[in-house]
Formats: structure tokens, sequence, C-alpha cells
């Protein structure tokens, strides 16, 4: 725990405001697409399986219909979209981690593992495991 005193004569001057310097990451996130931007927002959640879009636009501080309209702005239907975002971490975690295949069904909101391999195989062709082996690092 850390704690901060401030001397009560502190507390009788001004409050002054500077406005903050235009850093240089925004200026990068500014450049990139909706779509960029979404996905940089959303990534650290996907972990959580099949992302609600109301969650999402909780997230994004939009309402539910602005962020449809956003996405569809760039072609963009939110439940394949996120689903293959999931898929992207999925398959990124079968090659950087040692992870179990029950382990990353469960992690990403399948209800066993036998469910997330079919998944899994009806859209990579193959099954996890021999993801794994053919691209593993």
């Amino acid at each position: 725990m850390t704690a901060l005193e401030i001397p009560v004569s502190l507390l009788d001057f001004p409050v002054q405001v500077s406005s903050p310097k235009r850093s240089t990451t925004l200026t990068v996130t500014e450049s990139l697409s909706f779509k960029e931007q979404f996905t940089l927002a959303i990534t650290p959640y996907l972990s959580m399986g099949k992302l609600p879009i109301k969650l999402a636009a909780e997230i994004l501080r939009l309402n539910v219909r602005t962020l449809q309209r956003r996405l569809s702005a760039e072609n963009i239907i939110y439940k394949p979209f996120i689903e293959q975002l999931v898929f992207d971490e999925v398959k990124r975690r079968l090659c950087e981690t040692e992870e179990s295949i029950t382990q990353l069904a469960n992690r990403y909101g399948y209800s066993d593992s036998a469910h997330f391999t079919r998944s899994f195989k009806r859209i990579a062709g193959v099954t996890p495991s021999a993801y794994r082996s053919k691209y593993q690092k």
C-alpha cells in the first residue's frame, strides 16, 4: 500500500491544468482504420471467447448501433469478424504456448475440447494438435 500526504498549505492553491502534448501514439492510431483500431482494442478481451457486441460496445465506449454502423461502413459483420479474431488468437496460442487443448477450449468459451476440436478442424482443415505439431516454434 502506498500513501501520499498533501500539505494543507497546498490545498489553498488554484488547480492548473495544462493541455497534454500530442504523442506519436495518437498520431499512429489516428492513421489506423476503424477495423484496425477495433481489433487493437478488442484483442485483450478475446480470451473471454465469443464476445457479445454489447460488451464490445461498452469496451469501446460506443452505443451498440454506432458500433454496428462503423463496422458496416467497412463491410464487417460483427459475429464472423469476432469469430475470426478468436480463431487467430487460438492459432497463435497453439503455436506459442504449451496450454493443453482442453485449457484452450475452456479459455475461449467452448463447452468441451471435442466441440473445440470439431470447430477448429472445420475452419483450419486440421485438428488443433496437428496444427500445433506443424506450426509450433
